[in-house]
């Protein structure tokens, strides 16, 4: 539990959860916001693989981005872990995200697609700024900067 793992044949990149499940990254940036170097994925045989049960797709890491529904104007930040759906949360204005994550907030959000929202489950708005832990936080460039390390 806990490792990223993946093998030869596929090219998919799963989380353990704690459940033995292999639980599928939706793409490069969602695996970002949960590990710091593709080194982090450890390899497994093609027959080890199929023997952990799949599981339901991660979403990006509660607490690290915000997230933004391209269709959908409104920016969520997010709360949970890997063991229950994360928690959707609509920031109610851009000053709430100002004093919250600072002037360059947007530069935190990710956007995901609408296929995704299902994997949340919605939370209170947030409507007046609320203590975070920023040191957990990425911004886009700093998961870019992590994908393209060699």
């Amino acid at each position: 539990a806990g490792w990223f793992i993946r093998s030869p044949g596929f090219d998919t990149v799963y989380y353990v959860d704690a459940e033995l499940h292999r639980r599928p990254f939706w793409n490069a940036m969602t695996y970002f916001t949960w590990a710091d170097s593709w080194d982090d994925v450890v390899w497994v045989t093609d027959a080890t693989l199929p023997t952990l049960p799949l599981g339901i797709p991660l979403t990006p890491r509660p607490g690290v981005v915000l997230v933004k529904i391209q269709s959908d104007p409104n920016v969520y930040a997010t709360e949970g872990t890997a063991a229950a759906p994360p928690v959707l949360r609509t920031i109610v204005s851009e000053s709430v995200a100002i004093q919250m994550y600072g002037p360059a907030w947007a530069d935190y959000v990710v956007d995901i697609e609408p296929t995704i929202i299902k994997r949340y489950v919605r939370g209170s708005d947030i409507l007046s700024p609320e203590p975070i832990d920023l040191s957990l936080m990425r911004t886009r460039a700093q998961i870019e900067s992590l994908m393209q390390a060699p």
